[in-house]
């Protein structure tokens, strides 16, 4: 069995309390990420990755995932732009935050920021020839992401993922573990790129892997090899220990639960540990 195989097992197998498969979900992904990129074509900012924006800013990037969860739940049937109107957006956080503190101004100002620089992105993409957009876009909403809306580097590689640019890869701690687990960090990092607490090393060598070792895989009409944003997700959903909607394998966790592993035949851990 071959890396191919066993990233094609992990997509077959069911979730152990939500009913459907990881590649269901994938699909599931694979798709709104797809129509996302579509609304970029035509001309107009997807809403669900502007949300998720507005969520990490209210969260510190994911940081306080209570909060993020209660803003998405929040923006849930809003106007995202009416949020520029100050009354509807003091309405908004006093439903997000207990108190008007430090975080709740800060939220404010950024919220505002992105906001105003998004309207003006909003024009300006209708504005360009339909061939360009989506690269345009991709420039500019990174730049918005990063000095409007001061989302750190791992929020804004999930929200360009979201947005349909499947090369951006947002790597965390189950990323992280997985790839030196597994060996796949040691095989396809390079000599210049081979620190494993770095991020860009660690993107690089799942880029790689994706390349080299998933050409067969396909979900939704996309092959892996092309999209390690998608690989990402599947890595993410096999080895998060618990979500809020139970949609985690917890197999390559915390406490790794190898006899379960498809991929133990090939796992540098679990070889040395078997």
């Amino acid at each position: 069995m071959d890396f191919a195989e066993g990233i094609e097992k992990i997509l077959d197998m069911s979730f152990p309390k939500e009913k459907g498969t990881v590649r269901g979900l994938i699909n599931s992904y694979a798709r709104e990420f797809s129509e996302n990129k579509k609304s970029i074509i035509e001309g107009k900012v997807p809403a669900w990755p502007v949300r998720l924006a507005i969520s990490f800013i209210c969260s510190r990037s994911g940081r306080w995932a209570a909060l993020g969860i209660k803003a998405r739940e929040q923006l849930e049937g809003r106007n995202l732009m009416d949020l520029l109107k100050e009354r509807e957006l003091n309405s908004f956080l006093d439903n997000v935050y207990t108190r008007h503190g430090r975080a709740y101004k800060e939220s404010k100002e950024k919220i505002s920021q992105f906001l105003t620089a998004l309207e003006g992105l909003n024009n300006e993409l209708k504005g360009w020839p339909k061939n360009e957009r989506v690269k345009r876009f991709e420039q500019k909403i990174e730049k918005i992401l990063e000095t409007q809306a001061h989302i750190g580097r791992k929020g804004r590689d999930n929200i360009l993922r979201d947005c349909g640019f499947l090369n951006y890869i947002p790597i965390d701690v189950h990323e992280q573990r997985f790839l030196l687990r597994t060996g796949i960090f040691h095989k396809y990092a390079s000599l210049t790129e081979s620190d494993p607490t770095d991020y860009d090393h660690l993107a690089n060598a799942m880029s790689r892997f994706s390349k080299n070792e998933l050409n067969e895989l396909e979900v939704n009409g996309t092959r892996l090899s092309e999209a390690p944003g998608l690989v990402d997700l599947i890595i993410w959903h096999f080895s998060q220990e618990k979500t809020e909607k139970e949609i985690s394998l917890t197999i390559c966790a915390k406490d790794p639960k190898c006899e379960k592993c498809p991929l133990k035949n090939l796992c540098l851990f679990a070889k040395l540990h078997s």
